[in-house]
């Protein structure tokens, strides 16, 4: 093979023109690449903000957005994964809650979730050590399933629920029976009669929200298709719930409205 000039002086080899032009077309190709992907991946970035986060476990998020207008009706939450879902209490804080809890299914244009505390499987003294007051029209609390399948006696969960209401400060409280449990019926059922009555001599609001959610022919447990494991409503079960407190937002309930009766 014929060596160049310059390589035979010991030179170095510049490529030709015509190499030259055939790495052209080949470097355009990497850049067009290059800016696809980077146009790509801000695409990407933009889906994932508006994509519902989720849990460490998968499951998906769900966070209502504020309703409109200085008149909107506010209202903060304490409870357990009947109202977080599987959010965690800094995400609940947040208003961010799990698509299963009633909390979403609460708010309209007249009415705005502004955070609180819950936590899956918290007690009420746990509700307590957590929760810091929220500025709300309103408080609403679902709680104490966790106390009683734990054996703490009702009285002692009264007095955690008058210490959490106490801290929040808030111009209305609404308290609402706990949903079904199939794997422990009698003490649920006694738990929300007592609570009933509970709540009337604390002047707070109360509403049986859990009704909807009971099988009418089996008492104690839940209604077919309201639930996915016998503990938590499914997301059916948390629309039902969620319609109940939004009710009781607008019409001032009192104790005495429902009575839960044991079987």
């Amino acid at each position: 093979m014929p060596v160049s000039a310059s390589a035979a002086s010991g030179g170095i080899a510049r490529p030709s023109r015509l190499g030259q032009l055939a790495a052209r077309p080949r470097a355009v190709v990497i850049a067009a690449f290059t800016l696809l992907a980077l146009v790509a991946g801000v695409a990407y970035l933009g889906m994932a903000d508006r994509q519902p986060p989720l849990t460490s476990d998968g499951f998906p998020m769900a966070q209502p957005v504020a309703a409109a207008g200085a008149q909107a009706l506010t209202f903060a939450v304490v409870g357990d994964s009947i109202t977080a879902d599987h959010a965690f209490p800094s995400q609940v804080a947040r208003r961010i809650v799990g698509e299963r809890s009633w909390a979403a299914f609460a708010q309209t244009p007249g009415t705005a979730f502004v955070g609180g505390w819950a936590r899956g499987g918290a007690t009420t003294a746990e509700m307590l050590a957590g929760f810091e007051p929220v500025d709300a029209d309103v408080l609403v609390m679902i709680a104490g399933t966790n106390d009683i399948h734990a054996g703490v006696p009702f009285e002692q969960i009264g007095a955690n629920m008058r210490s959490i209401v106490d801290v929040a400060d808030l111009p209305r409280v609404i308290v609402s029976s706990v949903p079904p449990r199939n794997d422990f019926r009698e003490r649920t059922l006694a738990y929300n009669a007592w609570l009933h009555d509970f709540v009337a001599e604390q002047g707070w609001g109360w509403i049986d929200g859990a009704r909807g959610l009971r099988d009418d022919n089996r008492p104690g447990m839940y209604a077919e298709g309201l639930t996915y494991d016998g503990i938590h409503p499914s997301r059916a079960g948390a629309k039902i719930l969620g319609a109940a407190v939004l009710g009781a937002l607008g019409t001032q309930p009192t104790a005495q409205d429902t009575l839960v009766e044991i079987p």
